[in-house]
């Protein structure tokens, strides 16, 4: 979320060089802060309604809502399996692409090395 935020303040610098009226500067500057302010609102939101997630064998991606219901998602292009990282980029059910940095420890956690196999084993059938 700190990355975001300062990624925001840095959009600010531009505006402060343009050669505009101060009015103008300050519309377009409130603007800019008005859609990252609802983007990390989005982002958020997204975070408080995932609560897990699972992927079978065969592929399937399933997304656990906070509340533990399990709806079916499919996996984007982008998706990343690394040592202690995954990037998942996914399409939920609703048609709402989300993604989420996850972190596990592939030495301690059987799961977490079973869902980086799989994940990796996806790719190549995602690109057919």
């Amino acid at each position: 979320m700190a990355a975001g935020v300062s990624c925001a303040a840095l959009g600010l610098l531009p505006l402060a060089k343009l050669g505009l009226d101060a009015s103008v500067r300050h519309a377009l500057a409130a603007a800019w802060l008005v859609c990252c302010g609802l983007d990390l609102l989005r982002r958020v939101r997204q975070f408080g309604r995932v609560g897990g997630y699972r992927l079978s064998a065969e592929l399937a991606l399933e997304v656990r809502s906070s509340d533990g219901r399990l709806s079916a998602a499919r996996i984007l292009d982008g998706s990343v399996a690394l040592g202690n990282l995954i990037w998942l980029r996914y399409r939920d059910g609703r048609g709402r692409a989300a993604a989420e940095l996850l972190l596990g420890d592939r030495r301690r956690s059987a799961n977490w090395r079973r869902f980086q196999v799989i994940l990796r084993q996806a790719e190549p059938a995602r690109k057919r």
